[in-house]
């Protein structure tokens, strides 16, 4: 049993090892984004209040999120970083409706109540919402898929080995999988940026930023127009 999970390990070793040779520019970029994201995470001046708190509660959260989501995504495992990205368009959603709701805070900082679903705190927020910022608009139906059961988490497992039908486990590098996964890490790391932005006045990280911010949108850019060829 040992080895089974030794051998599951050294797989996805070899994969984060071609991963990084063969995308060795996106690597760098998402892990240079993230850790922008934490340097102005650790340098936000945020008051204190409840509400400051479970903001700061889920900044932290979705920067580990982020993290783990490049992490795993390098080895190969790329429906389960997917649906790690879907908890942090979700907090997302929490962090602006609890600056609009201050006095809510208390669902989030205790045991026994319970925060509003998603599709309430949206509707609480206004129909321009998500409209507003149009970077995450429909992503969150996608990225609902690959956290619960549907034909996007069993496809990506299915395959042929010689000629015969067969079922994959463990980590197999996926060039196109990557990318979408490189794509939607870049997208929601860019948007978690915009938000630190606005609680960090340090001139230096705020020209870090700016560079981290317009090397993602040119990514995505490029990623989008990439597709449109390949679709066209």
């Amino acid at each position: 049993m040992i080895s089974t999970w030794h051998s599951l390990d050294t797989e996805a070793d070899a994969v984060a090892v071609v991963t990084v040779s063969a995308e060795a520019k996106t690597c760098a970029l998402l892990e240079r984004a993230i850790a922008t994201l934490a340097d102005g995470f650790t340098s936000a001046e945020i008051k204190e209040s409840d509400a400051a708190s479970v903001r700061m509660g889920l900044f932290s959260q979705n920067l580990n999120s982020l993290k783990c989501s490049v992490d795993i995504a390098k080895r190969g495992y790329y429906t389960q970083s997917m649906g790690l990205v879907r908890g942090v368009y979700e907090n997302w959603i929490a962090f602006h409706y609890i600056e609009g709701y201050p006095t809510r805070a208390e669902l989030w900082l205790s045991h026994d109540k319970r925060p509003p679903m998603h599709s309430a705190m949206l509707k609480a927020l206004g129909p321009s919402f998500v409209e507003d910022r149009t970077d995450a608009r429909e992503w969150y139906g996608t990225l609902c898929r690959f956290a619960h059961t549907d034909a996007l988490v069993v496809l990506a497992h299915l395959g042929h080995c010689d000629g015969e039908p067969c079922t994959f486990f463990g980590a197999k590098y996926r060039p196109d999988l990557f990318r979408t996964c490189a794509y939607t890490i870049a997208l929601f790391t860019s948007i978690m940026l915009r938000e630190v932005s606005l609680f960090v006045s340090a001139s230096p990280w705020q020209q870090s930023y700016a560079t981290t911010v317009g090397e993602l949108l040119r990514f995505i850019e490029q990623e989008n127009d990439d597709f449109k060829t390949v679709s066209a």
